[in-house]
């Protein structure tokens, strides 16, 4: 309830019953108790309740910026909160999402210009009136400081991911090489910048044979290849080519100088087309 002060007759659904301790008799001779819930789940349920009036408050003023930033903030801390109240998670962990936790809380409150709460380095709440005003200074020093911090950091990643880099990849499949070439040859693929004079990738390469089909007939129809990594800078070259190159391995014939007679000898060679 956002209210506590009303008194009534409220639905068995609406009834929660929750463990306290007593403090101690007031002066009206009653009871006065506290929740045996652990400080910083005491301290979320304040934050949600009041954040829940702000945000419906922002619905109706049409601020949707910090209306979309408290709706993710309370469906966050709600979470937090379940899972400290399971009980089931270890100590350690406890205390990093207490400063996770506390962090968010702080963050938010001054996006939303609320008051600055005065914390400890554990993120524990302090009483302002047991403090002198000179550890009451330092202290909001050290929390506004960690505060922009933060709000610097989320800037950053908003940025980092606002700039994301695509790649792009082209992906190639030979069919066939037309090209009498008559002996084996190899085919090699690659990018061509046609302004800069110069290649841009990595070669493929494909064995062919002097039948007309690939070296290895296990590639037949299977001959597939991607390059990868293309980014905004390769798409805007002026001309871009994707370049064949056909080089020719097969037997020379020449004379040799050292033997008189003309006899005719064959060396292996490579040609390029």
């Amino acid at each position: 309830m956002v209210d506590q002060c009303y008194n009534g007759i409220f639905p068995k659904s609406y009834v929660h019953i929750k463990e306290v301790e007593s403090i101690g008799i007031s002066e009206s001779k009653s009871e006065r108790v506290k929740p045996k819930e652990t400080p910083i789940i005491q301290e979320l349920t304040a934050v949600l309740r009041e954040w829940c009036v702000l945000w419906k408050q922002l619905y109706v003023k049409r601020d949707l910026e910090k209306y979309n930033l408290v709706h993710k903030m309370l469906v966050e801390l709600i979470d937090y909160r379940r899972q400290m109240i399971s009980g089931t998670l270890p100590v350690d962990e406890i205390k990093e999402m207490k400063q996770h936790v506390t962090a968010k809380i702080d963050f938010t409150n001054r996006k939303l210009g609320l008051d600055l709460v005065i914390r400890d380095e554990e993120g524990s709440v302090q009483n302002p009136t047991q403090l002198s005003s000179v550890s009451l200074h330092r202290m909001h020093e050290v929390a506004t400081q960690r505060i922009i911090g933060q709000q610097e950091t989320s800037f950053l990643l908003r940025t980092k991911k606002q700039s994301t880099v695509y790649s792009y990849n082209l992906y190639v499949m030979v069919k066939n090489v037309v090209c009498k070439i008559g002996e084996n040859a190899d085919v090699l693929m690659s990018l061509y910048d046609g302004k800069l004079f110069q290649h841009i990738s990595e070669a493929y390469v494909v064995k062919w044979s002097s039948k007309g089909t690939p070296t290895d007939l296990s590639l037949l129809h299977n001959l597939k290849t991607i390059f990868t990594d293309l980014g905004a800078k390769d798409l805007q070259r002026d001309k871009i080519f994707l370049v064949c190159q056909i080089i020719r391995i097969g037997e020379c014939l020449h004379l040799s100088q050292n033997i008189p007679s003309p006899n005719l000898l064959y060396a292996l060679y490579f040609e390029t087309f």
